[in-house]
């Protein structure tokens, strides 16, 4: 019951009520729905994370689980229940082509009554993740830029920005799915929800090569005057999401807002657009003391 307790106290610090009602009937319905079962077999294993394991259900879904290890210190688990149900809670209440959908959220209390649903999310299944993809990318490229190359010796760069058909394909992709990415990053803004950790792990495709946002387990919504002023910054927790893609305000401790997120983006379009990792060849540990303090940002090709 005091995982209960703490996990309710927890949700009720976070701006959920416009979220709360709106995703309310869409967890009647779903609910209600064959979607998710007890018999439904766990399949594969398809990524970890800090605090929940993701196991495929069938071709069509996923499932998110808390790891078991939480239950060894009851106030960590609390609040990462707090936070799956949060994450569940605007997945199920935002529509979006380019976010993944939430079919089912457990129920918190059912903890308490030892369900075995209490702190699952049954999720779309994607067919790989933004990492993945730049991986093939590279190695794509590389062949490409092999076999291509003129006796000039035309660089990477030119070969697939230039004007070759196989150029212009992969910077075809590439700008598509940065443009589904801005598309949804502008909606889960207006919606006042700020992702917090957008990196390539958090960011995964259909067998069609389309892009969802997904892994919104560390998101705060805005207050409602955030959208009549963009400008305004709040305090939420610092050092929050992945070093290499954090906005240096959320790793300094300052206010912030919804342009943290912005910034990430910024770096996703570096990675995507030049196939490199942004700030390669510096340690994750001492990436953001350089970011921070002197203002190290990515070089761009000219």
């Amino acid at each position: 019951m005091m995982v209960v307790a703490q996990s309710r106290q927890r949700l009720s610090k976070q701006e959920i009520e416009t979220f709360t009602t709106r995703a309310a009937a869409s967890r009647r319905a779903t609910t209600d729905s064959d979607i998710f079962k007890s018999e439904m077999r766990v399949d594969a294993l398809l990524g970890r994370g800090s605090f929940s394991t993701v196991y495929a259900i069938d071709d069509r879904f996923a499932v998110k689980v808390l790891q078991p290890v939480l239950l060894d210190t009851p106030h960590i688990f609390a609040n990462c229940a707090a936070d799956l149900v949060l994450e569940g809670m605007i997945l199920q209440a935002l529509q979006h082509p380019h976010i993944v959908k939430c079919h089912y959220m457990g129920d918190i209390q059912a903890f308490a009554n030892g369900r075995h649903d209490s702190c699952v999310l049954l999720l779309d299944r994607l067919h790989c993740t933004l990492t993945d993809k730049l991986e093939e990318w590279c190695i794509d490229s590389k062949q490409f830029c092999v076999s291509s190359t003129d006796k000039n010796g035309a660089g990477l760069f030119s070969t697939l920005f230039g004007c070759k058909p196989q150029g212009q394909q992969a910077n075809h992709e590439r700008t598509r799915i940065l443009c589904e990415l801005a598309d949804a990053l502008q909606y889960l803004h207006a919606n006042r929800v700020m992702h917090r950790d957008l990196k390539p792990d958090n960011l995964g495709l259909t067998d069609e090569g389309r892009l969802k946002v997904f892994d919104l387990d560390v998101c705060r919504i805005l207050p409602e005057e955030a959208v009549r002023y963009p400008d305004k910054t709040y305090r939420f927790t610092s050092n929050t999401g992945s070093r290499r893609y954090m906005a240096p305000e959320v790793a300094r401790g300052d206010e912030y807002n919804a342009k943290s997120d912005v910034y990430s983006f910024g770096l996703l379009c570096y990675a995507v657009l030049s196939l490199d990792s942004p700030y390669e060849g510096i340690p994750d540990k001492v990436v953001l003391d350089r970011v921070v303090k002197e203002g190290l940002r990515p070089s761009l090709p000219k």
